[in-house]
């Protein structure tokens, strides 16, 4: 019998044994596809916002990582004796299984890796070519992860958070997903979180110490709701709300006046102009000439402030300076002023009226002048009169709707402007101390009658009078220098969708960034050459500018954070 050589049999069971090793190898390396896949693709995924959807389940991937395990150890059992047998078949089947199960830990190798990507952004090493469309992907993904929240919460915000705060949205700031030790060494100063508490982001109410608002977006970005939301957080609150809307559209008036009847237990009180009348005559005959002022133009430091402080010489010595009832209406006081020889008592104001130019009485000039003024209040009849609302009255929502595109409309609303701030030193607020939310919209369209300055006065006025106020435009160049003199105040800033953010932007200030410039050659990029640290904006100009509806920036304190707000009626924002 012929038998082979030793040398033979061991020969064979060498190149045998390096077949195994072969076949193993190469399952080693298709097990490991998919972890390897994960690391080294995650990168350059991380343009894609839905990739970052991936950190939103770190704790059910911790669940699945934990119950894949024992699957796995049997898969690779399979695998073992189907190589080790030869039954492919059973090989193939172990592999299928153990890359199913091999799932979550991809997923756990994804998350760490784009926590690796935030921590190079933040430190100026990542890849420039895709920086920008990966800082675009994680904000978007913050956006869309604001929306998945509210939809969760079935399209109705809880009205209180854990700490007993009005909340008027969500979050959508981007999450510090950096490495857990650079987030401990170098924590986020630039995030706005004294009005966030986990997901939820809540009104500042504070009666005591009132806070201001200045809101700028363009059309369509969702400002009415923004309003509306502000005013359902201070109703819900046991404030009361003052909407003074230049927009004058019947939509915003409903929507205004609708605030808190899905959620008190009894139906507000509202007061709607033009509808419920106004009083504009009650109180001392001081309140009704400094309300009667309101209407005439504000000092120039021109030539025309020489007529502007005859008319006010004039209506004060026909209204307070007399012995006379006080007027109730406006035909009342222009007949006063035409015949005010009869009316004034003092000297000085006598002189005044007997006077002549051009030979016709000044009493009758002044009034003629003043009629123009007041005209506003002539047209609208009735519903200016005695009688009618005041500040003073029980109320829990007063809107008022302006057609901007008319002067007369605009004149009755810097009047209106007028007579609150004057209400605010009167002792009747003393006994109204309830506080107040005071919203002017389109606040802008007071510059067509150069009455803007008045927002200024009541801003100071309000701080402390339990008043917070809410002055919102499309730009800030609309409210002229007045704009540059609430940004100076200190306001909490609201900035939605708008082309021209910068000035907005400005006010938020600059965070510190690293910049780090590379290197080409003739193979392309070769490589990190040198950095340096600089101020950057603290808001990107561009995001603004391309920001969706109802998403918001808040800054306050040259910190800022992002937020959705949506409307009161869900259906609107799906």
């Amino acid at each position: 019998m012929n038998q082979k050589p030793i040398k033979d049999v061991e020969e064979e069971r060498k190149d045998e044994g390096s077949g195994m090793d072969d076949i193993f190898a190469a399952v080693f390396f298709i097990l490991v596809l998919p972890l390897a896949l994960a690391k080294y693709v995650t990168p350059r995924w991380a343009a894609r916002p839905y990739v970052w959807r991936v950190k939103e389940f770190k704790a059910e991937i911790r669940k699945a990582i934990v119950f894949a395990t024992p699957l796995n150890i049997l898969a690779l059992f399979l695998i073992w004796e189907g190589i080790k047998d030869q039954q492919w078949v059973v090989g193939c089947v172990g592999i299928v299984i153990f890359w199913i199960f091999l799932i979550p830990i991809a997923f756990a190798i994804a998350s760490y890796e784009l926590s690796v990507v935030q921590s190079e952004i933040f430190k100026g090493k990542f890849d420039l070519a895709i920086l920008d469309a990966v800082r675009r992907a994680i904000l978007t993904n913050a956006f869309d992860r604001a929306h998945r929240i509210f939809s969760k919460l079935k399209f109705i915000l809880p009205q209180e958070n854990s700490r007993k705060e009005k909340v008027i949205g969500i979050t959508a700031n981007p999450i510090d997903h950096r490495l857990r030790q650079d987030r401990k060494n170098v924590p986020d100063i630039s995030t706005l979180t004294k009005y966030l508490d986990r997901d939820l982001i809540n009104f500042p109410l504070n009666p005591t110490s009132s806070a201001h608002h200045l809101v700028i977006a363009a059309t369509g970005a969702g400002k009415s709701h923004l309003l509306s939301r502000m005013g359902a957080c201070a109703i819900d609150a046991n404030w009361r709300v003052v909407f003074i809307d230049f927009k004058g559209g019947r939509q915003e008036r409903e929507l205004f006046s609708a605030i808190g009847c899905d959620t008190m237990k009894t139906k507000p009180i509202v007061k709607n102009w033009p509808g419920d009348p106004i009083d504009l005559f009650r109180g001392s005959k001081e309140d009704i000439a400094d309300r009667i002022t309101g209407f005439l133009p504000a000092p120039t430091q021109g030539d025309g402030d020489f007529y502007r402080a005859r008319m006010v010489r004039a209506l004060w010595a026909v209204i307070v300076y007399t012995s006379a009832p006080a007027p109730t209406n406006v035909d009342e006081i222009l007949n006063r002023v035409r015949n005010g020889n009869s009316f004034a008592e003092n000297p000085e104001d006598r002189a005044i009226f007997a006077q002549k130019e051009k030979g016709i009485p000044l009493g009758i000039v002044i009034a003629e002048g003043l009629a123009n003024r007041l005209s506003p209040l002539q047209q609208v009849g009735a519903r200016a009169t005695h009688s009618g609302f005041s500040w003073s009255d029980p109320w829990e929502i007063a809107v008022f709707s302006l057609d901007a595109t008319r002067e007369s409309d605009l004149r009755i609303g810097a009047a209106i402007l007028h007579d609150f701030d004057s209400w605010l030193r009167t002792p009747m607020r003393q006994e109204n101390p309830k506080p107040i939310l005071f919203v002017v919209d389109e606040a802008g369209a007071l510059g067509r009658i150069n009455a803007t300055h008045t927002l200024l006065s009541l801003v100071a006025r309000c701080r402390s009078s339990s008043v917070s106020t809410v002055i919102a435009s499309q730009t800030l160049g609309s409210l002229s220098l007045t704009g540059q003199e609430l940004l100076n105040t200190g306001p909490i800033r609201w900035l939605g969708q708008t082309p021209s953010p910068q000035e907005m932007i400005d006010a938020t200030g600059t965070k510190h960034v690293v910049e780090t410039s590379y290197g080409e050659g003739d193979r392309g990029w070769n490589g990190k050459r040198s950095g340096r640290a600089q101020r950057a904006y603290a808001v990107d100009p561009d995001v603004i500018r391309d920001l969706p509806k109802f998403y918001w920036n808040i800054s306050e304190g040259g910190k800022n954070i992002y937020a959705y707000v949506p409307p009161l009626n869900y259906q609107e924002g799906l």
